[in-house]
């Protein structure tokens, strides 16, 4: 089954979460677990989707039924399946992000002359 774009952002969004607190733990050999009813507190949170929080468990009850994801022990687990779609996301979006972290560095000055600036009207 192809997933919409918005169990593809549901997908990613999971998937970034455990990049981004595994890594943060990776010196001490732990990893982070991650409840549903916490994760759509997180998603809700970031304004990022507009649903209501039923809809946001369907979208999980989805990726759990076609094999994305699992429920173990009261956390989100990724398939093998889930894993390789997160990384096919994430590597789709990846040179965006590079644009975005480019133009947001400190130096960017050295990729381009000063940006000019006009008076708004």
């Amino acid at each position: 089954m192809k997933l919409t774009i918005k169990t593809k952002l549901i997908l990613f969004a999971l998937g970034a979460y455990y990049n981004i607190m595994n890594s943060k733990l990776k010196d001490r050999n732990l990893v982070v677990s991650l409840s549903k009813v916490d994760f759509i507190r997180l998603v809700m949170s970031s304004g990022v989707v507009e649903k209501q929080p039923r809809s946001l468990y369907k979208n999980l009850e989805t990726l759990e039924k076609n094999k994305y994801i699992t429920y173990d022990n009261k956390s989100l687990v990724f398939t093998d399946k889930g894993r390789k779609k997160f990384s096919d996301i994430e590597n789709e979006l990846m040179p965006y992000f590079k644009i975005i972290n480019t133009i947001k560095a400190e130096d960017v000055a050295k990729y381009a002359k000063k940006p000019q600036t006009l008076f708004k009207m």
